[in-house]
């Protein structure tokens, strides 16, 4: 019986996918300083408000799996900030840790990390904030 109930709330909409509910936070194309929730980014910037060039990464060309789970990966390409926007490499990426987005019924993915696919380098640890 409760099955039943669990997929007639299903098909209605009632339960929420997980996929299309969880978000990156990635920075508006053409403002400096504000970013918004983007599901399943196939393009990324990861600098805020708050953040240093040195920590903040663009990302380009991702392709994701198990998008909307505790942990999602990715391929893509990156170029570093710090690099001055020169160095661009191929790159795995690595979401995790969702939490509800600002106390709404969204999520988003708190932390990333990336690691240089021709070198093999493990990028730092990306933080970001429940709620922006």
């Amino acid at each position: 019986m409760t099955l039943v109930v669990v997929l007639a709330l299903a098909s209605f909409g009632g339960v929420a996918d997980a996929s299309a509910s969880t978000g990156l936070l990635c920075r508006l194309p053409g403002a400096n300083d504000v970013r918004a929730l983007k599901v399943k980014p196939t393009v990324c910037s990861t600098l805020g408000p708050r953040d240093s060039y040195a920590t903040a990464v663009q990302l380009r060309d991702l392709s994701w799996r198990n998008w909307g789970r505790s942990s999602a990966t990715a391929t893509g390409i990156v170029r570093s900030w710090k690099n001055y926007g020169t160095l661009t490499s191929p790159a795995l990426v690595r979401a995790w840790r969702p939490r509800r987005f600002c106390g709404g019924r969204r999520f988003v993915y708190t932390r990333m990390q990336l690691r240089n696919v021709s070198t093999g380098y493990l990028g730092g640890l990306i933080k970001f904030p429940v709620c922006e």
